[in-house]
């Protein structure tokens, strides 16, 4: 028996006015550092994208973070009911909610941005891409091509994840890179820096 299904699409604009009713509290940067090398399962985007599918609308970080909660979650292989308090509010309010969750915002907003050019065919989230490709999205042209997109906010701190993170995978030679140039950018609608089409240019002009 096949699972009922909705697909839904949110405009870029409308992702900015949820984040600007519901601005992102960037919670606990020490304690998501000190969590940033446990590995959650299934994966967090994973999460992200079942309850959103679930919902059929955007969600806050709470909501994303009480979901997980009620979910079979492990870290590093261990249940959350046998990992401490501590290291419980590192991974949900620091992983889940200053990481995870802005990254979901942002693959939603970037594919919306992607769309709405009319120049592609597909654009495409992929979580298990996601996972051991290390690839946000992939999109295939009028004309066939296809490339993989990676995201990535331009800090310290996420360079230095980076390199990390791409332990854990190997992402498809073609990957092209947009970043978002934290330093350039002010904050903007929801406490946050948002994607522009302009961030897309080397992969508009291909």
């Amino acid at each position: 028996m096949s699972k009922e299904t909705r697909l839904v699409y949110f405009s870029s604009d409308y992702i900015v006015r949820f984040c600007k009713e519901h601005r992102i509290d960037w919670g606990l940067r020490q304690e998501a550092r000190y969590a940033e090398n446990w590995l959650i399962e299934p994966s967090a985007m994973g999460m992200f994208f079942d309850l959103l599918t679930e919902k059929g609308d955007l969600f806050t970080q709470y909501e994303y973070c009480e979901f997980a909660m009620h979910a079979p979650v492990t870290a590093n292989g261990m249940e959350w009911q046998r990992l401490t308090v501590e290291l419980q509010d590192c991974l949900f309010r620091g992983r889940l909610m200053r990481n995870f969750y802005p990254s979901g915002i942002d693959t939603l907003h970037a594919w919306a941005l992607l769309v709405e050019t009319g120049q592609f065919e597909q654009c495409i989230i992929d979580t298990a891409e996601d996972a051991v490709g290390k690839t946000d999205l992939t999109l295939q042209s009028k004309s066939g091509e296809m490339y993989h997109v990676a995201l990535r906010v331009g800090s310290e701190y996420t360079d230095s994840w980076q390199s990390r993170k791409a332990q854990r995978g190997e992402r498809p030679a073609d990957t092209i890179e947009i970043i978002l140039p934290c330093d350039e950018r002010p904050k903007g609608p929801g406490n946050k820096r948002w994607y522009e089409i302009e961030d897309f240019a080397a992969l508009l002009k291909r």
